[in-house]
């Protein structure tokens, strides 16, 4: 028995129908089983019957119409024969060519500049003074009778 709490009895019972109860409301059926439902109709239907046999018939025009629509979706992906383009020309500037400079490798005797040369960042500090290399000087003498190895 449903509490109606002073509204209509028939908007309650579903589907505006009179003397409806909801025992009678068709339930929902679930996407699962529509889903299995369409899965079969697909696995028991014959898409490829033998276009020579039975001409005409209902089964026929649905094969015809499955060749139809598998010889368009062919020609759809049908490609194309012409000449493959090009990757477009870059413009090439100033910067962008000391950047290729600086890649390539030629002889030293034709003026090659290889490498990339590296600018001072603000991460350098000029030094002060230049401190001084610390030399030591020996002199080793190969006497008669001593080896190579004993005078190192």
């Amino acid at each position: 028995m449903f509490h109606t709490q002073g509204r209509d009895q028939a908007a309650m019972q579903g589907f505006g129908r009179q003397g409806a109860t909801p025992a009678d409301a068709v339930p929902p059926v679930s996407l699962k089983a529509r889903f299995t439902d369409f899965r079969d109709t697909l696995i028991l239907s014959d898409w490829t019957p033998d276009l020579a046999s039975h001409v005409g018939s209902a089964r026929w025009f649905r094969g015809l119409g499955t060749l139809l629509a598998l010889v368009a979706v062919a020609l759809a992906f049908w490609p194309s024969f012409e000449p493959v383009r090009a990757a477009p020309v870059l413009a090439v500037n100033d910067s962008i060519r000391d950047e290729y400079g600086s890649q390539m490798v030629m002889p030293l005797a034709l003026g090659g500049d290889s490498g990339r040369r590296m600018h001072a960042t603000d991460a350098v500090l000029a030094l002060k003074a230049n401190p001084e290399r610390p030399e030591i000087d020996m002199v080793a003498t190969l006497g008669q009778g001593d080896s190579f190895g004993r005078v190192l």
